[in-house]
């Protein structure tokens, strides 16, 4: 059994995704016991100015670090991150050999320098850009074709 913490910035807001979300996690792959925790995000009202980006970035980061359980593989989704030709995410945890991840999803602006930094493996879904709660469930189905 691999446990994996999947670590949220913002909860799902929309009735349809969250129930998308128990009905996805109702036919995962019974070799994964998946934990969603979920970050609450930072209110950006000044989202155009970097300064107030990195601020969020930095707040939400802390949020997150706190979450991680002490020697947990890390895993983060990032938008800048090398695009796998054949991304499997099942492979990549398979991989690791680990049976403790925690797989993080950033908020809107993104994840902070500390986050990424301690990331053990940094992976790009798309370069095209996704709101964070459809993310969160493309990254669930992803358990159930393992």
């Amino acid at each position: 059994m691999i446990n994996i913490d999947l670590i949220c910035v913002g909860a799902l807001k929309s009735d349809i995704f969250k129930q998308a979300e128990k009905n996805i996690l109702k036919k995962t792959d019974k070799n994964y016991n998946i934990k969603i925790i979920e970050i609450e995000d930072e209110k950006n009202q000044n989202i155009n100015r970097s300064s107030e980006i990195e601020k969020i970035k930095e707040k939400e980061g802390a949020k997150i670090l706190s979450k991680i359980k002490k020697g947990n593989y890390v895993i983060t989704l990032e938008i800048d991150a090398k695009q796998s030709k054949n991304l499997s995410i099942c492979n990549i945890i398979n991989e690791t050999g680990r049976e403790n991840i925690s797989i993080i999803i950033g908020g809107s602006v993104g994840l902070s320098k500390k986050v990424s930094d301690i990331s053990n493996k940094k992976i790009s879904i798309s370069k095209m850009t996704f709101p964070h709660q459809l993310m969160r469930l493309v990254m669930l189905e992803q358990f159930i074709i393992c």
